[in-house]
């Protein structure tokens, strides 16, 4: 069986528009997060004035608009959902930071972001037989907190690979090795040849 991404390169290539979303997030929060800064004054900057008068979580929510490209077809639903899903699973104690978001709190939202739209590549091609997954005892919902387990070590390596610090100047690059090196422990899979 061969995977319909083309292998590691391939699957970063569809996920463009999951690498353009985690660079403009990734931009937002080192901005709002920078010396004499935050989430309003960010929001100023990039002419979005309208959503400051908002709380903070619903200002994140409400971002899903300007970080996620626009659109109905499956690969802008990939990243607009992460993204959801990111916002929603950062942890009540890491709320009060969002105002002004220190590098923790940056690092938590990019991984899980990142994660979470590999982890739906993923589990799409699972679903459409382009990766076949052993046998296993497990249940279907075990066998999926497993494998989200291990996507989210995977991108937490990757992050580890640049230091874990995002550079403003490096964005783009870094977050183009990130999903390199998450696509990169699919290889395995995308390399096989096509099976009749």
């Amino acid at each position: 069986m061969k995977t319909a991404s083309g292998g590691s390169r391939g699957a970063t290539a569809r996920a463009a528009s999951d690498r353009r979303a985690a660079s403009k997030l990734a931009s937002f929060l080192l901005g709002a997060g920078s010396e004499g800064s935050d989430i309003r004054q960010e929001l100023r900057r990039l002419n979005l004035e309208s959503l400051a008068n908002r709380t903070t979580e619903e200002i994140f929510y409400a971002l899903v608009d300007y970080i996620c490209e626009p659109g109905g077809d499956l690969d802008e639903a990939y990243a607009r959902a992460a993204y959801i899903d990111a916002i929603c699973e950062i942890p009540d104690g890491m709320k009060g930071q969002l105002e002004r978001p220190d590098a923790e709190t940056i690092n938590f939202i990019l991984e899980r972001f990142i994660a979470n739209t590999v982890t739906k590549r993923i589990e799409n091609a699972i679903g459409n037989d382009m990766i076949s997954l052993p046998e296993t005892g497990l249940s279907a919902r075990e066998l999926q907190r497993l494998f989200q387990d291990w996507v989210s070590g995977r991108v937490k390596d990757a992050m580890a690979a640049i230091g874990g610090v995002l550079r403003q100047d490096q964005v783009r690059s870094q977050i183009d090795m990130i999903y390199e090196e998450a696509h990169a422990s699919f290889g395995n899979y995308d390399e096989k040849d096509d099976e009749e």
